[in-house]
């Protein structure tokens, strides 16, 4: 006899499998969820996120030009370099009476992060340390070395009035931050224990296409072309009868 195969997979079929093993499936989602969190828990090192926001933008106090304008844009790339200059890392290892040593420095590096939205000229500088009060306090020693060194390096312009103008200047200095940059997200880790449900799902699909024995009189019926007439039951599923004597 020819060997018989699953030809077709249909919605029953799909909901036949979901319900031979939706308690695994439960059960894989709790377990992985659960215990990614159990894990993550016992290495998790809460971290805190602080933001400076500078200005990258020549300003005059009297007015503001178009070549002022054009400048900031097209420096803005050179700023993005020059914010983790070691010039700048020391100048601020200084400003939090760090440590002054290359192991320092690289460490700081690490720990900074710049943003710039496109066509704009305002540079975020985010600075990640283990407690609060240190990422702001680098953070803003940060900005203010940053903006010293520009300034002091292409030099503080007169204008024709007579007044100063700097090449950059902190717009606003970073706050203490609350709650940790890192925390745990639960969604996230039930999403990874669904994921994984949805991978054991799919196994036990492929198992079910690829199984070719027939099981039901359906399968029979669909897969050979007969009428099945009659069944005999599995001898686990007769209850024995009890003999009762009839008094009388």
């Amino acid at each position: 006899m020819e060997e018989v195969k699953r030809t077709e997979l249909k919605v029953q079929d799909l909901w036949n499998v979901f319900r031979s093993c939706w308690i695994l499936l439960l059960a894989i989602v709790v377990l992985v969820t659960g215990g990614s969190y159990l894990v993550l828990n016992q290495l998790y090192e809460p971290e805190y996120t602080a933001t400076v926001t500078i200005w990258a933008l020549r300003v005059s106090p009297d007015s503001l030009t178009s070549q002022d304008v054009s400048i900031g844009t097209n420096l803005i790339n050179d700023y993005r370099l020059l914010i983790k200059d070691d010039a700048v890392v020391r100048s601020v290892i200084q400003k939090t009476s760090m440590d002054d040593n290359n192991l320092s420095i690289e460490r700081l590096k690490n720990a900074v992060t710049i943003k710039n939205e496109t066509g704009t000229r305002v540079l975020y500088l985010s600075v990640t340390a283990k407690t609060p009060g240190s990422a702001q306090t680098i953070a803003n020693a940060w900005g203010e070395a940053f903006c010293e060194q520009v300034n002091n390096s292409i030099g503080e312009e007169q204008s024709e009035e007579g007044n100063q103008q700097k090449t950059v200047k902190i717009f606003s200095k970073a706050y203490l931050p609350t709650t940790p940059s890192n925390q745990i997200s639960i969604f996230k880790l039930l999403l990874i224990g669904v994921a994984v449900a949805v991978l054991a799902y799919a196994i036990a699909l492929i198992r079910f296409v690829l199984n070719d024995r027939l099981i039901t009189p359906e399968d029979v019926e669909n897969y050979l072309g007969l009428h099945v007439l009659g069944m005999i039951p599995d001898k686990d599923e007769l209850t024995p009868r009890r003999y009762t004597p009839s008094v009388g």
